[in-house]
């Protein structure tokens, strides 16, 4: 695990009681150093009959939901002075490693390190959020006994003055199996039936529906588009209905929505969560 290095070239974990001196000669040009943290169990304690474990910032962490975040080992003691392996896997002498690869191998460390536990932090946050939605679902389905949710299990609660909210939404990814291959081919049979010069928007249509993308996947919306239109020939028909039977759902993502305003006059506001949003 790896952990930051204060100015004075030693830290605290633990909740900061207890200080670790760093072996290593801290370079001059650097606020900070990133170090191998002492490879110790993490301290753990008994609260109300639940097991916490106490994370390197202090703070205790539900035993079930604790993670062990740690990054590649920095500076190892070898013969007596600092060394690091490089890309290769080659142990280099930190000393022979220029102060730019100094500064930038640090701050990366750092900020992969804050990260881990934004993460992990992250991922916590989700499963009590999932938690609670599920039990105030449950309890009101056994209230009312009916299935809560709306169209594709989409759910959303508010506060009494609705000035907060939170909703889950629900995505689903579809592709299309086999059978989409006898619905065009049963449309090229209706299309070379036609006389040239008939409908020709509709062969252009079906012509650019069935078109792949650079990762060979078709447009779902466009080959859906064409169930749209009111044509009765037998083969279209079955074209149609080929198009519904070779619909497949491969996956399905729940999304988590935060809203909050400040008066019932403001627009709601998302709470952004996504790093690329913040």
């Amino acid at each position: 695990m790896i952990a930051a290095v204060s100015p004075n070239s030693e830290f605290y974990h633990q909740g900061g009681n207890s200080p670790v001196q760093n072996s290593f000669e801290r370079p001059s040009n650097m606020d900070t150093c990133i170090i191998a943290e002492p490879t110790t169990s993490r301290p753990t304690f008994e609260v109300q009959g639940k097991t916490y474990i106490e994370d390197i910032r202090g703070r205790l962490i539900p035993a079930d939901q604790y993670e062990e975040l740690s990054t590649p080992v920095g500076l190892v003691d070898i013969n007596g002075r600092a060394h690091v392996q490089d890309a290769e896997g080659r142990w280099v002498d930190w000393s022979l490693v220029k102060a730019r690869e100094q500064l930038q191998d640090e701050v990366v460390r750092k900020i992969i390190a804050f990260a881990l536990d934004l993460s992990a932090q992250v991922s916590r946050f989700r499963r009590h959020t999932e938690g609670d939605l599920a039990s105030i679902m449950s309890l009101l389905e056994q209230e009312y006994g009916v299935t809560l949710g709306g169209p594709g299990g989409n759910f959303m609660l508010r506060t009494f003055d609705d000035l907060m909210r939170v909703e889950l939404k629900v995505g689903k990814f579809m592709e299309f199996g086999p059978e989409i291959h006898s619905a065009k081919a049963l449309i090229d049979e209706y299309l070379r039936a036609l006389t040239t010069d008939a409908i020709p928007e509709l062969q252009t249509l079906v012509l650019g529906a069935f078109e792949v993308d650079k990762k060979g996947k078709l447009d779902r919306q466009k080959i859906l588009d064409l169930r749209k239109y009111d044509i009765t020939d037998d083969r279209w028909v079955r074209a149609m209905k080929a198009i519904t039977d070779a619909e497949r759902t491969v996956m399905v993502r729940e999304y988590l929505h935060f809203k909050i305003r400040k008066t019932h006059k403001d627009e709601f506001r998302a709470i952004t969560i996504n790093l690329a949003k913040a």
